[in-house]
């Protein structure tokens, strides 16, 4: 197995992609032309045929491997302490494993399958992503690095280039391929959400509060609704949050969820405010189950070009439309017009 393989894929322009799930949608997007996807690795391999050369120095490991990189990165933006303790016993799990053994570890043997799988992935996620952005002749660059025995299942961080990392090892894949592939391509999406940020940057919004709240719903819920419309390129039978878009029920409670949230925020101290975001927005999985079925509303009853103009308008703007859309009961807590 390579450790690494940097390819930059191209749609031609002769091609169109067609989302099966869009009855006669096919769009051309420039910005597929364009977009670097590079799979990497050498995270994994290191922990599950090397772990007692990771466990010699802990500290270095964190240092130089890229997608560790990332994860250190990933705890200081939660401000999440790193728990060395927890993570030097995941890694040593790896070393009860006889040496011989370890090339036939089923996570090892699912990564390989996604790396041998990279031209095909990129072949019907790039232009699947794409037809849910914005058509700019721009560069994206989105680094997947796979790895094992972090604390999160997924996760995007965002500089000038995109790193999206995925822990092969977490039971939430429930060891699916396609399921994987599926949250792959939500992480891509925030790689196109984050390089058009620039467009609506001087957007007016009631407060800085208001601003954080509703881009992160904007972006996890586009995310996960770009994924959900994957499900018949790549099948997602272990994610959770898709069957929730679809039971008003399990919407309606997350409604109400960021209603309240969204209406004592500006009250709240910040870490009281970054605390019940992240468990109601994440843990309780708001800001993916409720941004989907916006997105979702935005997409059936006003199209998918209302859908991407959002993203040039912003948060605020995909917020209000999806409120002109739905009865009052649906309605989420608009912070200019519902005080």
């Amino acid at each position: 197995m390579k450790a690494k393989i940097v390819l930059s894929y191209a749609i031609f322009v002769f091609l169109i992609y067609i989302d099966s799930n869009l009855t006669g949608y096919a769009q051309i997007k420039s910005n597929c032309h364009k977009w670097v996807v590079e799979f990497d690795a050498s995270s994994i391999e290191a922990i599950i045929l090397k772990p007692e050369e990771i466990l010699a120095d802990m500290d270095k490991f964190w240092d130089t491997n890229e997608a560790y990189k990332q994860v250190k990165w990933w705890h200081e933006l939660r401000h999440q302490p790193i728990n060395n303790e927890t993570y030097r016993s995941r890694i040593m799990y790896y070393c009860d494993i006889v040496p011989e053994l370890r090339t036939d570890n089923p996570s090892l043997l699912l990564t390989k399958r996604l790396m041998q799988a990279e031209e095909d992935f990129k072949f019907k996620a790039i232009p699947h992503v794409c037809s849910f952005l914005p058509d700019r002749d721009m560069k994206l660059i989105s680094h997947i690095y796979f790895t094992a025995a972090i604390s999160t299942s997924a996760f995007a961080i965002s500089s000038e280039e995109d790193y999206l990392v995925i822990s092969i090892t977490d039971p939430y894949w429930e060891g699916s391929f396609t399921t994987i592939q599926n949250a792959m391509v939500h992480e891509m999406f925030h790689t196109g959400y984050n390089q058009n940020l620039d467009l609506w940057r001087d957007a007016e919004f009631p407060s800085e509060i208001s601003r954080s709240l509703l881009t992160k719903l904007h972006t996890e819920g586009m995310a996960t609704y770009t994924a959900y419309r994957a499900t018949s390129i790549f099948p997602a039978p272990a994610e959770k949050d898709f069957p929730l878009i679809e039971d008003l029920t399990e919407v309606k409670n997350r409604l109400i969820k960021l209603n309240k949230l969204f209406r004592k925020s500006e009250m709240l101290r910040p870490e009281q405010l970054q605390q019940e975001s992240w468990e109601i927005g994440v843990e309780q999985r708001a800001f993916y189950v409720m941004g989907a079925f916006m997105a979702k509303t935005i997409d059936e009853n006003a199209g998918r070009e209302v859908l991407i103009e959002s993203l040039e308008k912003g948060s605020l703007f995909f917020l209000q439309t999806y409120n002109e859309l739905v009865e009052k009961s649906m309605k989420l807590y608009d912070f200019q017009k519902l005080k």
